[in-house]
Parts: structure tokens; C-alpha cells; sequence
């Protein structure tokens, strides 16, 4: 999210739109080039052939993305409503990071 702040063009929107927009961006295209990662490292594990690869993306891309949907706004909410500023690193990624590979990991596997 962080990244998103320099790169992400939000003049002419207003205050609390720019979250908005960052948080759209980092759960559509961010969402689909890591997924895309980790099915490319997760099938090079396995030996799997490029187009196995590929399919199982294609076939899975989209519910998880509909998953994170799901999930990182309830993290977002935690992470920066609820935990203290100081705890905010290790909160989010033993909350949030956990339970999202747990879920790559069901989504792959069915």
C-alpha cells in the first residue's frame, strides 16, 4: 500500500476516495500479479509444465481474487482502526498473512 502512494495518480479525488481507489488497484491487478507469482513458484516446485501452470491460474484467478475481497478489507480495518501504531507490523502479518496462505492453499488444492 505503501508503493501505491507514489504511483498512484489521485488528483481531483477527494480525500476519502484516494484510499478507495489505492485499495481497488492493490486488490485487482496487485491481486492477480502476485497470485500469478505464487502459482508459478508453487508449480516450478512441483515440476509442473508451463501450461498446467497457466491453466491452474486461469481457472482460480478470479475466486481469489473475489476471496481477498473478503478478507483484506477486514484487515485494513483491524490493522489500522484497532492496532496501536507500534504493534501494526507484526499484528498485520501474523493476522492477516497467515489465514490468506491458508486460503491460496485450500483455493489451490480444490
Amino acid at each position: 500500500m505503501i508503493f501505491l502512494i507514489a504511483v498512484v495518480p489521485t488528483q481531483g479525488l477527494e480525500d476519502w476516495q484516494r484510499p478507495l481507489a489505492k485499495i481497488a488497484l492493490d486488490q485487482t491487478a496487485f491481486s492477480l500479479a502476485w497470485n500469478s507469482v505464487y502459482f508459478a513458484l508453487l508449480g516450478a516446485m512441483r515440476l509442473d509444465a508451463p501450461g498446467a501452470i497457466a491453466s491452474e491460474l486461469w481457472s482460480s484467478g478470479f475466486s481469489l481474487m473475489k476471496a481477498g475481497w473478503r478478507l483484506w478489507p477486514l484487515a485494513h480495518i483491524v490493522t489500522y482502526a484497532v492496532m496501536p501504531p507500534e504493534h501494526r507490523h507484526v499484528a498485520s502479518c501474523n493476522s492477516t498473512l497467515l489465514p490468506l496462505f491458508s486460503l491460496l492453499q485450500r483455493v489451490q488444492s480444490e
